[in-house]
């Protein structure tokens, strides 16, 4: 399965990206809304992991951008900051920091969802 992570904080974009690829899936980061669509081309993601601030966007971007693909929102702020639009077409929503444990299973159940 592939993981698309869109995080613009390097550390956290390495540290998802080992984190998956130990657990036997094939990760990618990116850094932008831009670098993401083109990384997608090249990999379509079964699934991404997506910071809600980013540096040319926002999540909804990449929610518009990935119909029918299960989107895990990764934020340091609440739910609410989102919109309800945009909660109703999200398979996951994780506050920052979490844990390791959480990641894994945010992406089982959205890729469990999916199928």
């Amino acid at each position: 399965m592939r993981v698309l992570i869109i995080d613009d904080e390097e550390m956290i974009g390495i540290t998802l990206r080992e984190l998956l690829e130990f657990e036997g899936y094939t990760a990618f980061h990116a850094v932008t809304v831009e670098d993401a669509l083109l990384l997608a081309q090249e990999q379509p993601p079964d699934v991404v992991l997506c910071d809600w601030g980013l540096p040319d966007g926002t999540g909804a971007d990449i929610i518009r951008q990935f119909p029918g693909v299960p989107i895990i929102i990764m934020s340091g702020n609440d739910q609410k900051t989102i919109g309800g639009e945009n909660l109703n077409r999200i398979a996951g929503y994780i506050i920052k920091p979490f844990k390791a444990q959480t990641i894994l299973l945010a992406i089982r159940s959205a890729l469990a969802e999916r199928k």
